[in-house]
């Protein structure tokens, strides 16, 4: 690779030779998790995914690995404006994150990874 082109580590932007190569120097995938929810007129109402995306981000750039899009969704958010709450927060049944994580843990297992780290930008009650 010519010293002045980037190093592809988003997995959405990826084309099938760099998939190949950024998994053959590191087999790990990072998948930033977040609500979308009102942080108050200051913050984008995806900040928790945004956040965590990011971080993956400059993780992957400093380790290798490659960054799954954000999973927009997930339990909790505040009773405001613009806030898509899919499961409540307050309780630890899960009936949509939970299947739906397991399902993309599967999916990367059986794409042979070697780890698998989750990063959630939503601190909620819980």
């Amino acid at each position: 690779m010519d010293q002045n082109q980037k190093e592809m580590i988003q997995w959405e932007r990826m084309l099938p030779a760099e998939f190949r190569l950024a998994f053959e120097k590191l087999p790990v995938v990072f998948l930033p998790l977040g609500t979308v929810e009102w942080h108050g007129e200051h913050d984008a109402l995806s900040l928790d995914a945004l956040k965590a995306h990011a971080l993956c981000i400059g993780a992957a750039k400093k380790s290798g690995g490659i960054v799954h899009p954000p999973l927009y969704g997930g339990m909790g958010g505040l009773d405001k404006p613009a806030t898509v709450k899919m499961e409540l927060e307050n309780s630890w049944e899960n009936y949509l994150l939970r299947p739906w994580l397991e399902k993309m843990c599967g999916e990367f297992h059986r794409l042979d990874f070697k780890a698998i780290i989750m990063l959630t930008g939503h601190y909620g009650h819980n």
